[in-house]
């Protein structure tokens, strides 16, 4: 196989299996019977007091992405019906960076509970919660792409902004919910963060120009590692291994702080039925200490002889260590901003049949994956303690359909919900095209009566 088709199809896995879930599916925002839809929007809260079972009482993924396999192989002009890589003489520069986003991007999330509960009455619900979350993201510029195509062809090329990152960290919170006037719902959860791991590389600024056989490369670039335990090791200005280090990077307890803030309006005095929100949440940042960070001398070129389409994986490898040479800077410091999410919504309960209700969302994701989603949904109360929700979105990903199931009589709740674009994937379950998709589902124990 192919090394560029090796490398895409590498990644797309990489980053598909380690696909991770982050706060609660968009589907829960307008069933007031969600036990965990405050993690959406401070306002909100269960009607009942509850506690979460460890691990079971919440788990899901979230993923985006705008590219997929199917940018990078092209059916071959010269072969019909033989599959070839981008990097292929038989796949022009054109066909292949046409389709291509300005920037490719994907970002992934994964949280599960730890411990949560909650409690309150009518007019005041407080709650706690402990989570593990990870996150991974990664952002390509198209010049990047562009360059790979151009071989050995003559020609300049400056290529700026390419990140891949990850982290971990527990995340705790303390919220509350009050209603200080009626009709209106104010809430606030305030967030200690403790750091587990981080690791990133970014190049700000990459430049190439042909010298005969082969690129002079000049990078401005910085590698961070702050993976408990390990060291990265150099040899002659190369990453050549990463090994296992007693005493290197040192947890410090709550080195980060976020905040999640919102309100709900219910304008019954006015039309009756009619509510809007909004709300802002992951405002805030992590302080990573002791991080062993490597640059590059940007005086310094290094010579590269191109990706060649025929090369093997042990050569690609050699490829990426040959464009750049890095020194350790040693240990120090850095923050890494959350990537925060605003929210704002609007829901009409029909007033023929105030089971039913019909709701419209916008969301506006952080981070390298800078994604804006309408999503509208058709929500069903039936019983007291079965809800359902259908929902469909448009976002600059294109359209997605959702839904929730939420079972929650006295003394449980019960939820599972899937918010997901069309997705295509090949045989090894690699996605074709860029998609989004958020699972989740969990059980908690219903600890009181009804609050209202």
């Amino acid at each position: 196989m192919k090394r560029v088709k090796f490398l895409v199809s590498a990644l797309l896995a990489v980053f598909c299996a380690s696909t991770a879930m982050c706060q609660t599916g968009a589907s829960a925002y307008f069933l007031e019977g969600s036990f965990d839809r405050y993690r959406l929007n401070p306002a909100f809260s269960p009607e009942r007091a509850f506690l979460a079972i460890p691990v079971l009482g919440g788990n899901g993924l979230n993923a985006r992405m705008n590219v997929g396999l199917a940018d990078f192989l092209f059916e071959s002009e010269s072969h019909p019906g033989k599959l070839t890589t981008f990097m292929s003489s038989d796949i022009s520069a054109d066909r292949f960076l046409d389709g291509l986003p300005d920037r490719s991007a994907l970002g992934f999330e994964y949280g599960t509970d730890v411990l949560s509960f909650g409690f309150g009455k009518e007019k005041w619900y407080a709650w706690f919660d402990s989570r593990l979350v990870v996150r991974t993201g990664m952002s390509i510029p198209k010049e990047m792409f562009s360059f790979m195509k151009a071989g050995l062809s003559r020609g300049e090329y400056e290529i700026n902004d390419i990140n891949v990152n990850a982290s971990s960290y527990l995340e705790t919170a303390l919220g509350f919910q009050y209603e200080p006037v009626r009709h209106l719902r104010i809430g606030a959860a305030f967030k200690p963060l403790l750091g587990l791991a981080y690791a990133d590389a970014c190049i700000d600024r990459l430049y190439a120009s042909t010298a005969g056989a082969s690129w002079k490369v000049m990078a401005d670039a910085t590698v961070r590692n702050g993976v408990p335990m390990t060291e990265v090791v150099l040899e002659e200005g190369k990453i050549s291994d990463v090994r296992a280090a007693d005493g290197k990077f040192k947890l410090n307890p709550l080195n980060g702080f976020a905040v999640d803030l919102g309100a709900e309006y219910d304008f019954e005095g006015i039309v009756p039925g009619l509510r809007a929100s909004a709300s802002i949440s992951d405002l805030g940042s992590i302080r990573w200490t002791d991080l062993q960070i490597f640059g590059t001398d940007v005086s310094k070129c290094a010579e590269f002889r191109g990706f060649l389409p025929d090369g093997s994986i042990e050569d690609f490898g050699d490829d990426l260590k040959d464009m750049m040479f890095l020194y350790e800077k040693g240990a120090t410091k850095m923050t890494q901003k959350l990537d925060a999410t605003l929210r704002a919504g609007i829901e009409y309960s029909l007033p023929f049949l105030d089971c039913l209700s019909v709701g419209e969302l916008y969301t506006r994701y952080g981070g390298h994956t800078d994604i804006s989603e309408s999503r509208t949904s058709l929500n069903l109360s039936l019983f007291k303690f079965l809800e359902l929700s259908g929902n469909v979105a448009f976002s600059n990903l294109g359209h997605s359909f959702g839904g929730i199931i939420n079972l929650h009589p006295a003394g449980l709740d019960f939820f599972f919900a899937a918010d997901m674009s069309k997705m295509e994937v090949n045989p090894q379950m690699i996605p074709l095209s860029g998609f989004s998709l958020d699972l989740r589902t969990g059980i908690r124990l219903a600890l009181s009566s009804l609050r209202y």
